[in-house]
Parts: C-alpha cells; structure tokens; sequence
C-alpha cells in the first residue's frame, strides 16, 4: 500500500515539474520570438539599411587604403634596400 501512494506522490510531482518547466520554456521561447521579430523590422528599415551599406563602403575603402599604403612601403623599403 505505501508503494502505491509513494508512486502517486511522485508521478504527481514529476507532472508538476514538467507542467512548470515547459510553461517556463514557452514563455521564453515566445519571449525569443518577439525579440527575433523586433530586431527583423529594425534591420529592414530604410536609414538601417543605409548605414550598413555606407559601412560596408567605409570598410572596404580602409581596407583598399591600407592594402595601397602597405603595397608602397614594401616597394620603398625594396627599393631603398636593393640600392
């Protein structure tokens, strides 16, 4: 007879904990979701867009300028050095 009510007390317990972990995932899964959509409509709007673009262009521009600026040492540091 203990047996029995000790299986209760503990399948009870088992589904009450169950019950309460999956209502915490869903509310942060739905909590995930809004935050994931929110981000989505930012990033598509219009001024975002455009200063993504023109800081893709900035980078890029850096980085043809530091290509060229180390391109020219490396020819006058062979230059100077083959003299």
């Amino acid at each position: 007879m203990g047996s029995f009510f000790s299986n209760i007390l503990i399948r009870s317990i088992n589904d009450f904990l169950i019950h309460v972990l999956n209502d915490v995932l869903t509310f942060f899964t739905g909590f995930i979701a809004r935050e994931h959509e929110m981000a989505l409509r930012i990033l598509d709007q219009p001024f975002v867009v455009g200063a993504i673009q023109l800081a893709q262009v900035v980078a890029g521009s850096l980085l043809v300028l530091k290509i060229g600026v180390q391109i020219l040492k490396d020819y006058i540091f062979f230059w100077e050095w083959s003299r």
